[in-house]
């Protein structure tokens, strides 16, 4: 749904605050001006910088702006416009299975910074994160001033630094640590089920940016959830996820057809990962015709640790030190 939330005053200028909520299967109103605004505008200022990744990202947000994401996501984009022109824009999406978000996709236009839009659009994002039944939103500031200026806004440093991942958390939680804790307290898979897309925030933000993978930072293999999700959405592959207990997300595998391999690709929780991987990797196993491959970078010894207790195949190590494994046979059922 399209809805104008405000009209200001900047300056001698008339800024209008605008917001796209999918909260109905069908928006009313398509607001195409602003899909195009928010697709042409991804990856402006780096366009060449994780090419794969904005590919991914524009292809989330038509599924968002015509009410594919919904009910599984509950997306809200926001849109500044000056004298007519779209100007800067901000999101924050979360789940409404487990009330975890993300935050971010956010920019102002350059000739129209320096004029306090984002603050304005922070103003009516957190207005909406308040009355909203989100829970918790992640996300990572590039700069020292995007930094600050989420922080002005009640979101949290995760880790020392002048900028990185931050946290917005609502009571009775007290902070992103202490529900990362309890979430983690168990690490015993007590299931693996198929993926949804409700999954993506709770693994690509609240799992990625836990204490445990800020120690020792995983290697990067191939794709995170949202983009593995897309993927499999679009009928290319599977994608699994393993559960503890209390149905906190210890960890994901996908398996699926890319530049013209079967690839696996997995993020498992450092304490999960040799009694989650082998569980993942066997149900993705039984349900792949041909056994994929997975290429670990040079020094991941999380990936090792995990293939291996699949007993999962050593194919060969290329030149520069990255690996090429393989699941077993033995694990298809």
């Amino acid at each position: 749904m399209l809805e104008l939330l405000r009209t200001e005053k900047l300056d001698a200028d008339t800024l209008k605050i605008w917001r796209v909520k999918t909260d109905t299967p069908t928006p009313a109103e398509p607001a195409a001006r602003f899909l195009r605004f928010q697709q042409g505008t991804t990856g402006l200022e780096n366009p060449r910088a994780g090419r794969k990744s904005l590919s991914y990202w524009r292809i989330y947000f038509h599924a968002a702006f015509t009410g594919k994401n919904y009910p599984e996501i509950v997306d809200h984009f926001y849109f500044a416009e000056v004298n007519g022109t779209v100007a800067a824009r901000l999101w924050f999406a979360y789940a409404p299975r487990n009330n975890f978000g993300n935050f971010g996709n956010i920019m102002t236009v350059p000739e129209f910074r320096r004029r306090g839009i984002l603050r304005r659009l922070m103003s009516v994002f957190r207005e909406d994160f308040d009355r909203s039944p989100a829970l918790c939103l992640a996300c990572s500031a590039s700069s020292e001033f995007a930094a600050r200026t989420y922080c002005d806004y009640g979101f949290a440093k995760l880790y020392p630094g002048e900028n990185g991942d931050l946290a917005l958390v609502k009571p009775p939680c007290e902070t992103f640590a202490a529900l990362a804790a309890a979430q983690f307290a168990d690490p015993v898979p007590a299931r693996v089920r198929p993926g949804v897309q409700g999954d993506q925030f709770r693994i690509d933000k609240f799992l990625a940016y836990s204490r445990a993978f800020h120690d020792a930072p995983p290697k990067s293999q191939f794709l995170d959830y949202r983009s593995c999700m897309l993927e499999t959405l679009g009928g290319n592959g599977a994608v699994a996820v393993a559960e503890n207990a209390s149905g906190a997300l210890l960890g994901f595998a996908w398996a699926g057809e890319a530049d013209g391999l079967n690839r696996l690709t997995f993020l498992i929780h450092p304490a999960a990962c040799e009694s989650a991987g082998p569980l993942l990797l066997q149900y993705l196993r039984g349900r792949m015709e041909r056994s994929p491959v997975c290429l670990l970078e040079p020094g991941d010894e999380l990936g090792q640790r995990t293939l291996a207790a699949a007993k999962a195949k050593k194919l060969c190590t290329l030149p520069g030190g990255a690996e090429l494994w393989t699941p077993s046979s033995e694990s298809k059922k």
